[in-house]
C-alpha cells in the first residue's frame, strides 16, 4: 500500500504545480508592491494577499484531489490486483472486482452510489470550509 500511495502522490504533483504557478502569476504585482510600501512583511503578504488570491485554485485542487484519491484503480490493478489478502484493495477496485469478475452488478452499483454520496458530502464540506470567501 505505501508504494501505491507514493505513486498516486508523485503522479498528481505536476498539474498542481502548474495551476498554483499560473494562479500566482495572475496576481497583479501592484498588490504586493502596495503591501510592501505600507510596511507588510513577507508573512503578512503571503497570508493577506497571495493566499486569498489563489483560494479558488486551492479549493479546486482540494476537491479534485479528494475525488482522485478515491479513484485509485490503475495502480492497484497493475501492481497487486488487490492482494495479498486484499491489503491493497481500494473502493474502486472492489467495485470493478464485484462487477466484472464476480458479475454481482447490484452490489457494485450500490457501492458506486455510496462512493458518489461520500464524495458529494466531502465536496460540500470542502466548499463550506474553503469556498466561503471565494469570488468566482
Amino acid at each position: 500500500m505505501p508504494s501505491i500511495i507514493f505513486m498516486q502522490f508523485v503522479m498528481g504533483g505536476g498539474s498542481t504545480i502548474v495551476l498554483v504557478s499560473a494562479a500566482l502569476a495572475g496576481i497583479p504585482p501592484s498588490f504586493v508592491e502596495v503591501a510592501r510600501i505600507e510596511g507588510a512583511n513577507p508573512v503578512q503578504i503571503f497570508f493577506k494577499i497571495l493566499l486569498p488570491s489563489i483560494k479558488p485554485i486551492i479549493l479546486y485542487l482540494v476537491v479534485m484531489g479528494t475525488i482522485n484519491s478515491f479513484q485509485v484503480f490503475t495502480q492497484v490493478y497493475v501492481l497487486t490486483r488487490g492482494g495479498p489478502e486484499f491489503a491493497t484493495t481500494t473502493m474502486v477496485y472492489q467495485i470493478y472486482y464485484r462487477a466484472f469478475e464476480n458479475f454481482d452488478l447490484g452490489a457494485s452499483l450500490a457501492q458506486s452510489v455510496l462512493m458518489m454520496l461520500i464524495l458529494v458530502v466531502f465536496a460540500v464540506i470542502q466548499f463550506k470550509w474553503l469556498g466561503g470567501e471565494v469570488a468566482y
